[in-house]
């Protein structure tokens, strides 16, 4: 009995033994990871990503920013291109609007003339009428001829033929200018509206530009870049 108590007891030593073993191992590498801190280090490996995610979303501002100042820099140049094409037809325009004016003169002074000189004639043939009628005249005492009323008329009407002729070709000429003027104007109109507009989106783009360029230096900064010096090559180093 008592050899067989001491096997028993013999046993359970060397259970025990390899037991706290088996444990000193366990502790010998618990403390192994402790010594390597994985809390710090998932914490690093967090803050590492969070950075590279922060850095790959300030490179797309920063290139969507570049392409904007590309546009808003294109927009600019168009509207200097513009303004030279709206002086030209500003002075075209103006231009028009001096030979209306001239065209509108001349054809008052045609048609002052006009209406003058057949007031005149109007009244030579009234008076030639009544010294025809007064007078019992029906033979010209020059050639001879029977005086029929009616040439008469027409003898002196002729003489204004030349003033009406012009008067309408005034009017003409009035009218053409007139239509010139619209055109030019109707054009200079269009441009300018275009170019109202692009200017209006050009101050309002210079604006948002601002507040971008703000926000992302303000991202830059919190990264811990250098906002002095060229952002890409920091964000892809």
């Amino acid at each position: 009995l008592k050899d067989a108590l001491g096997e028993k007891t013999d046993v359970f030593n060397d259970a025990k033994k390899k037991l706290q073993e088996k444990q000193d191992e366990i502790d010998t590498l618990t403390k192994q990871r402790e010594d390597l801190k994985p809390l710090e280090i998932n914490s690093n490996i967090n803050s590492i990503t969070s950075r590279k995610h922060s850095l790959e979303t300030l490179g797309g501002e920063l290139r969507n920013l570049e392409n904007v100042k590309k546009d808003h820099i294109a927009l600019g140049n168009n509207i200097q291109e513009k303004s030279k094409t709206l002086e030209g037809l500003l002075a075209e325009k103006n231009k028009a609007y001096e030979n209306l004016q001239n065209a509108k003169s001349d054809y008052e002074k045609a048609e002052k003339l006009l209406t003058t000189m057949k007031s005149g004639v109007d009244e030579m043939i009234v008076n030639l009428r009544k010294r025809l009628f007064d007078e019992h005249i029906q033979t010209c005492p020059l050639c001879g001829q029977h005086i029929d009323e009616l040439h008469v008329d027409d003898d002196f009407k002729a003489l204004v033929t030349p003033l009406q002729e012009e008067q309408e070709k005034a009017a003409e000429a009035r009218k053409k200018a007139d239509m010139q003027y619209n055109v030019a104007k109707d054009a200079y109109n269009k441009e300018e509206g275009v170019l109202s507009g692009q200017k209006n989106r050009y101050d309002d783009e210079a604006v948002a530009l601002e507040k971008q360029e703000k926000k992302l230096n303000a991202d830059a900064l919190s990264l811990g870049l250098n906002i002095e010096e060229p952002l890409a090559s920091q964000i892809n180093d």
